[in-house]
C-alpha cells in the first residue's frame, strides 16, 4: 500500500512540473472562479443591494453610480476594466522576479 502511494506521489510531482498542465489547472480554477462570483453577485449581491469589497465593490458601484445617470456600465465590464491593468502590473512583477532569480 505505501509503495502505491508513493508511485502515485511521485507521478503528481512529475504532473506538478509540467507547465502545460499548471496552466491548465490554473485556467480550470480562474474559470471556476469566474462563474462561482457571478453567480454571488447575481444571486445574493444585487437582490440584497449589498455593496462588496474590492474591485468587485468598485464595480457594482461604477454600475450603481452610471445607472443613475442614465448610463449603464455593467458590473461584468467594470469588473474586466478594474482588474486588467492589475493582472498586467502582477504579471510584470512576476516576470521581473523570476527573472532576476535565474
Amino acid at each position: 500500500m505505501a509503495n502505491a502511494i508513493d508511485q502515485l506521489t511521485d507521478r503528481v510531482l512529475v504532473l506538478g512540473r509540467l507547465t502545460i498542465v499548471r496552466r491548465a489547472i490554473t485556467a480550470v480554477a480562474v474559470t471556476i472562479s469566474a462563474v462561482l462570483q457571478t453567480f454571488l453577485i447575481q444571486a445574493f449581491i444585487r437582490p440584497a443591494d449589498l455593496l462588496p469589497s474590492g474591485l468587485t465593490g468598485v464595480a457594482v458601484l461604477l454600475d450603481r453610480v452610471t445607472s443613475l445617470g442614465g448610463v449603464h456600465i455593467d458590473i461584468s465590464l467594470g469588473m474586466l476594466a478594474l482588474n486588467i491593468p492589475v493582472g498586467s502590473y502582477a504579471g510584470a512583477a512576476l516576470a521581473s522576479a523570476s527573472s532576476s532569480s535565474l
